[in-house]
């Protein structure tokens, strides 16, 4: 519900102050103006959203289905996808099986660098700290598994474990094979 989907400290983004989270607030509100309508999947499509990419959750971390969190289906927006993330514009969109209707409902968005784009921390040309997203100060974190950088957002479902935590236990897990090996799915 968005109406519960509000900032909060969390161990992958802190806040520094009141101000800080009233500011991050009003940033999240300006995005779910402006993705309203992506609920609607033939306007996330005119939007760019057009690359159904898969299906992952936290089996990927090489964990098991009783102690995985969901993260859900993205679908990609190849015109974004670059060396840098602005919240205003995510790369990806996050959907999760509504298990009662059996569609798929927007939950998050996923800001996504390539690590060919921005190089692994153990990588020649790390430059010695995480890309940004722009506007919130808020570092991705790498993910061997997806080749790249990483940070959720869940504006559009309310996750437990913070707003900009990667896995929802709220999402319920990809329906197909998924594993550290088979970082994608798609059912």
């Amino acid at each position: 519900v968005a109406s519960e989907a509000t900032a909060s400290p969390s161990a992958s983004a802190p806040v520094a102050s009141a101000a800080s989270v009233a500011d991050l607030n009003q940033a999240l509100a300006a995005l779910r103006a402006k993705t309203a309508g992506w609920h609607n999947r033939t306007k996330a499509e005119a939007a760019g959203y057009t690359v159904d990419v898969g299906c992952s959750d936290e089996r990927t971390e090489w964990l098991s289905a009783s102690e995985a969190r969901g993260m859900g289906y993205h679908t990609l927006n190849p015109a974004l996808l670059d060396d840098r993330v602005t919240l205003m514009d995510p790369e990806l969109i996050v959907y999760s099986l509504d298990e009662a209707s059996g569609q798929l409902k927007m939950a998050a968005f996923d800001y996504y660098i390539p690590e060919t784009l921005y190089p692994a921390p153990d990588a020649p040309g790390y430059p010695g700290q995480p890309p940004v997203l722009e506007d919130v100060g808020i570092p991705l974190t790498y993910n061997q598994a997806h080749g790249g950088w990483v940070l959720h957002a869940w504006p559009w479902m309310h996750n437990p474990d913070g707003m900009f935590q990667n896995f929802n236990r709220n999402v319920p897990l990809c329906e197909c094979q998924i594993s550290p090996t088979v970082n994608l799915c798609t059912p």
